[in-house]
C-alpha cells in the first residue's frame, strides 16, 4: 500500500497482518479526486482508519489535520508508525476507540469536522450504527461531506437525520456514497 498523491506521493505503507481490507490505490485516488479542494486546510475524520491509508493521504495532499479513530491496537501501532515515517505526526490525532462511542462524545462535545470518512468492514452492522449515531446530531462543518465506502449490493438512506444523499460513485464491488447537510 501506498501514498497516491500529494507530498508524500510514491511512499510505502506498512500494513498490520491482521484481517484488513485496505481501500485499493484505485478508490483511494477517485476519492481525491471527487474531494477535490476540500481536502485542503480540512479537518479530516478517518473512522475505522486501520493503518491510516486514507487520513494520511488526505495529509499528503493538504488536510490542516486528521483525526484517525480505530480499535485494534495492534492496527493503531502500525498507523502510528506510518505517521512517524512520513513526518506527519504534528497533523495527526490517533484514537484508540470504537467508531460509535467516539461518534456519540464527539457529538455531544460539538466538535465539528470537514471531511468524515466511514469504512467500516463489509459485511457487519457498523455502518447502520454510525449512521443511527449520526441522524441523532451532526458532526460536520457547515460545507461538510460523509463519505462512506461500501459494499455495492450494500443500500444506503437518501436521507440520515441532517444529512441528504448527493451522488454515488461504483468502482467494481466498492463504493462510494456522498452524503451533505440538507439545506
Amino acid at each position: 500500500m501506498k501514498v497516491v498523491g500529494g507530498i508524500a506521493r510514491g511512499r510505502r505503507l506498512k500494513v498490520s497482518k491482521t484481517n484488513l481490507r485496505p481501500t485499493s490505490e484505485k478508490v483511494k485516488e477517485a476519492l481525491f479526486n471527487i474531494l477535490g479542494e476540500k481536502v485542503k486546510d480540512s479537518v479530516f475524520l478517518d473512522l475505522y482508519a486501520g493503518t491510516g491509508g486514507i487520513g494520511i493521504e488526505a495529509i499528503s495532499r493538504g488536510a490542516g489535520k486528521a483525526i484517525f479513530v480505530e480499535s485494534n491496537p495492534f492496527m493503531k501501532k502500525t498507523l502510528r508508525e506510518n505517521l512517524f515515517s512520513l513526518g506527519f505526526v504534528d497533523r495527526a490525532k490517533v484514537i484508540e476507540s470504537d467508531a460509535g462511542v467516539f461518534l456519540k462524545r464527539a457529538i455531544k462535545k460539538g466538535e465539528r469536522f470537514d471531511i468524515l470518512f466511514i469504512d467500516p468492514p463489509y459485511y457487519t452492522g457498523e455502518m447502520e450504527k454510525i449512521f443511527k449515531i449520526l441522524s441523532k446530531g451532526s458532526i460536520l462543518s457547515e460545507d461538510g461531506v460523509v463519505v462512506a465506502e461500501h459494499f455495492k449490493k450494500k443500500g444506503l438512506p437518501e436521507e440520515i437525520g441532517p444529512l441528504r444523499f448527493i451522488k454515488r460513485y461504483v468502482y467494481g464491488d466498492t463504493v462510494l456514497s456522498l452524503f451533505m447537510m440538507k439545506g
